[in-house]
């Protein structure tokens, strides 16, 4: 874990650094077969990237997405509408690449943290392009924040698909100060903002849940899914009675978040040590006295989560019940209705219908559909 930390603080001191000196070396990218334009991945790379930080002269685009790559054409760029574009002086430009450079120096932090990460989402939906002639060459850099992809051109030809992160306000006041449109489609800030308020909130208050044993590990926690083995001697410490840490864990976990499909990755710490413990545990540590509404959330998204999932398996198809690791038959028919009830109050459909097949009876035609949960 140790090592974990200091490779996590080295990369913020390398993205401190910033881009604002020479180009960071080439994002990490294993050796592979020529591409179209006749060299390998990661020179291809690292040639556009210096090409990015040496050109004298650029434009940048304002796009509307159109979710799939094509050819140009006189108002798209690979098969994005093109909203408006700017000649840079020589400060803009500065600018602007510092911000291109800033999307994979945030995500490299991240990928340093969790080695073999894959951050990028399944949409990608370009909202900005940088494009720069260097040595006789054009070189376009088109900028995904929404999905966290950062595509690479090179004389029209497409180089990579690189992992990147960050906010495009600096580029839209960039655009707007120069009377450019942008895209309808896009978060606006004080969206994104309330957004950053609600998961502040969320993480402010798995943080004050968290076993005070355990929080040491909460800044790698945050951008990384960890190893549990560290956490188990010091939780054992803090609660030596295997009620209280049981009891401990499901306050942990019931303070997490309302939606149990798309969860934090910090919040899969908690149900990760939780499967360290029998269905008879767990009910033996529920009934030794009265829950309180966070720990019966808590026991409620424990007992309808997936076992953890072999990274061998296949994914289990949509709309199969929780293949879950707990015996439902030996959970008292009370306990299941008190945690039925308990989340039928959520209103949320996900969590109802997880609920349903955990503590309710089967339909009898066995039609029930759902969502497959992100873990």
């Amino acid at each position: 874990m140790k090592t974990c930390v200091l490779t996590f603080l080295l990369a913020t001191a390398l993205l401190a650094h910033g881009a604002a000196s020479n180009p960071p070396p080439t994002p990490s990218v294993a050796p592979g077969p020529l591409n179209p334009t006749g060299q390998t991945l990661e020179t291809s790379i690292d040639e556009a990237l210096k090409a990015m930080h040496s050109a004298t002269k650029g434009t940048l685009f304002s796009l509307e997405p159109s979710g799939a790559r094509s050819a140009s054409g006189p108002q798209s760029l690979y098969g994005n509408t093109i909203l408006g574009q700017m000649d840079l002086d020589p400060k803009q430009l500065a600018t602007t690449v510092a911000e291109f450079q800033g999307a994979l120096d945030k995500q490299a932090v991240i990928d340093a943290a969790n080695p073999g990460s894959f951050s990028m989402g399944m949409c990608d939906n370009p909202r900005h392009a940088l494009k720069v002639t260097v040595d006789g060459h054009t070189y376009e850099f088109l900028l995904c924040f929404e999905c966290g992809h950062f595509n690479i051109y090179k004389d029209g030809q497409h180089i990579a698909d690189l992992n990147a992160t960050g906010t495009p306000w600096v580029l839209n006041d960039l655009l707007t100060a120069n009377k450019i449109a942008l895209s309808k489609s896009g978060m606006k800030k004080d969206e994104y903002d309330a957004i950053q308020k609600k998961t502040a909130d969320i993480e402010n208050r798995w943080l004050q849940a968290m076993p005070k044993s355990l929080q040491p590990f909460w800044e790698p926690l945050r951008i990384m899914d960890p190893d549990i083995t560290p956490m188990r001697d010091p939780l054992a410490k803090e609660f030596p009675d295997v009620t209280q840490r049981i009891r401990a864990l499901l306050s942990w976990y019931g303070s997490g978040s309302t939606d149990w499909v798309n969860v934090p990755t910090y919040e899969h710490a908690a149900m990760d040590l939780l499967r360290d413990y029998t269905t008879a545990e767990l009910v033996t540590a529920i009934q030794s006295s009265p829950l309180s509404e966070v720990q019966l959330n808590g026991a409620a998204r424990a007992f309808t989560s997936y076992t953890k999932p072999d990274p061998a398996a296949s994914r289990p198809a949509r709309g199969t019940p929780p293949q879950s690791q707990y015996d439902f038959s030996a959970i008292p028919a009370p306990l299941k209705a008190a945690l039925l009830e308990h989340v039928l109050k959520s209103n949320n459909r996900y969590n109802i219908q997880f609920a349903q097949w955990a503590f309710s009876p089967p339909p009898p035609d066995n039609t029930t559909s759902g969502p497959v949960p992100a873990k």
